[in-house]
């Protein structure tokens, strides 16, 4: 992995990704280093604690990732057939022992029959997009020095309202998304405003950094093409969950900002993914259908996502609740962890739109020992519905 402006020069070394074959993982090898395969270098001592790399599917310990419930992938029982079916992705010994081949043929058939009964598409497409993530051979791009200012202004309680015009003003498209949201009818304002100062004021300060993150994520950072319409409803569920998180923190004894950003960034794994799943792509002049896409979300995007927000040096705290945000056993061990956690799976519920969705989320263990019973919960949800329509103009 590299951001754009770092050097392409990396060892092939890194952290690995599971095979996944009947929804178990196939044992580990033996963990010493084979032929084709660099070893942990003085690169990776050098790399410095805040990216410190996350633990993938297939690595041993405590920080082990669970690969994602099928049951909470969008696109229900296909999703599930792909994700726990015979055929999956390639571990860290896999892609060592198959780098070594230089015949994309011998390539073609050695994965070939390593996934008997898939396309040569599908295989090639599952071998290089493991590879991709194993290798870090995908760029992070750079978040915005905008959004990481102003991301340091909300947690300065001695910043003005002129040090934020400072950063968002040379940014016509961020001015543009904050006075459009200060117009808007959620704001149920008689007269429109026109600079960005009087528009900071009708919206307040919390509401300036949770837009220009959005903005950010929506425009700034990922622009895929031939995957808008995904990358719509990813957005959308991680504002949603954002919400969600932030309309928990209190309950959960989080803080209320940082609930909003790890809520916000909590899937972001799957954004990386979907960058990579288009680069795959046009290498193969093949599209892999919807439900492909979605198990590889399944078998990446915690892990990936918990690197980018590492490589972003966000805190600490929200690398973890994004790194738990599936895990119910340890996002109870931080009440942000709780909060996200819960978030997303509110944001999930809230997709459903059914009538279950206070009783399931109160069955949840992690809602357990918390002050939430179904009127609160009610409450909250509708709070949740009714804080997101103004960010639909900040997702541009």
């Amino acid at each position: 992995m590299r951001s754009v402006d770092e050097s392409p020069g990396r060892p092939a070394g890194g952290p690995g990704v599971g095979f996944w074959i009947f929804g178990r993982r196939r044992k580990r090898k033996d963990a010493a280093a084979g032929p084709g395969r660099a070893p942990e270098s003085a690169s990776d001592e050098r790399r410095p604690a805040a990216t410190r790399r996350p633990a993938f599917p297939d690595d041993p310990g405590d920080e082990a990732t669970a690969a994602v419930p099928a049951d909470e992938l969008p696109g229900g029982a296909q999703a599930e057939s792909f994700a726990t079916g015979p055929v999956g992705w390639f571990s860290r010994d896999e892609i060592a022992d198959l780098s070594r081949l230089d015949d994309s043929r011998d390539l073609a058939r050695r994965v070939g029959m390593m996934m008997p009964g898939a396309s040569r598409e599908e295989v090639l497409f599952r071998y290089h997009l493991s590879r991709a993530v194993f290798l870090e051979e995908f760029e992070l791009p750079v978040l915005p020095q905008s959004a990481s200012r102003l991301m340091a202004l909300t947690r300065d309680p001695k910043a003005k309202i002129g040090d934020y015009v400072r950063v968002i003003e040379p940014d016509p498209s961020l001015v543009r998304a904050i006075v459009d949201v200060a117009n808007s009818s959620f704001f149920s304002a008689l007269q429109d405003v026109s600079s960005v100062d009087r528009a900071i004021v009708r919206i307040g300060l919390l509401e300036v950094e949770r837009i220009a993150l959005i903005h950010t994520l929506r425009t700034r950072l990922f622009r895929i093409a031939g995957f808008e319409a995904m990358l719509d409803a990813l957005v959308r569920h991680n504002v949603e969950a954002a919400a969600a998180a932030h309309a928990l923190a209190t309950t959960c004894r989080a803080p209320a900002a940082d609930a909003f950003l790890a809520g916000l960034f909590h899937d972001v794994g799957k954004l990386v993914v979907l960058t990579i799943v288009g680069d795959v792509q046009r290498k193969l002049s093949w599209s892999a259908p919807e439900p492909l896409v979605h198990s590889a979300f399944a078998a990446f995007h915690v892990p990936v996502g918990e690197l980018a927000c590492r490589h972003w040096k966000f805190p600490a705290e929200i690398c973890a609740a994004v790194r738990t945000h599936h895990d119910a056993a340890r996002a109870t061990e931080a009440p942000l962890g709780r909060a996200v956690y819960l978030g997303n799976l509110i944001a999930h519920e809230l997709e459903a739109e059914d009538d279950g969705t206070a009783e399931r989320v109160l069955a949840d263990p992690v809602a357990e020992g918390l002050e939430l019973d179904a009127r609160r919960l009610e409450e909250l949800l509708a709070s949740v519905r009714s804080a997101t329509e103004p960010y639909a103009l900040a997702r541009g």
